[in-house]
């Protein structure tokens, strides 16, 4: 989901690691928990059972806070979205009203054309 969230991951939980930064690690995974599927409830915390509550850092994220750059990001392709597709129906749109038009006047036309050819029942007598 993210290399360079994978690299840090790796690095710090690696066989042989000389050290883990485990901040470092817990904000690796949480970084990629929306593209991963996964949600701050989900996961939890670290659970001290000694202190009967959560190691210090280690207390479960809050998904509202987490989330809430992309959610932006997600309003603001939604929005993108929205405007494509209204152009693209508004265009659409008036296209269909141009081409009524055309051939409203197009029927009008032939209907006009019908009349100067058209003859009366006397016309026909006369030539007799």
């Amino acid at each position: 989901a993210d290399p360079g969230a994978a690299d840090i991951i790796y690095q710090n939980l690696k066989v042989g690691a000389t050290s883990t930064d485990f901040m470092s690690v817990k904000n690796a995974f949480q970084s990629v928990y929306q593209k991963m599927g996964v949600s701050c409830t989900d996961v939890g915390g670290l659970w001290s059972d000694a202190d009967n509550n959560y190691y210090a850092g280690m207390e479960p994220c809050d998904d509202a806070t987490l989330f809430a750059g992309t959610k932006e990001v997600e309003a603001k392709s939604n929005n993108a979205l929205a405007v494509i597709l209204g152009s693209v129906f508004g265009g659409l749109f008036a296209i269909m009203l141009i081409m009524w038009f055309v051939e409203k006047r197009r029927v009008k036309q032939a209907k006009a054309e019908l009349a100067v050819f058209k003859t009366s029942g006397d016309d026909i007598k006369d030539l007799n």
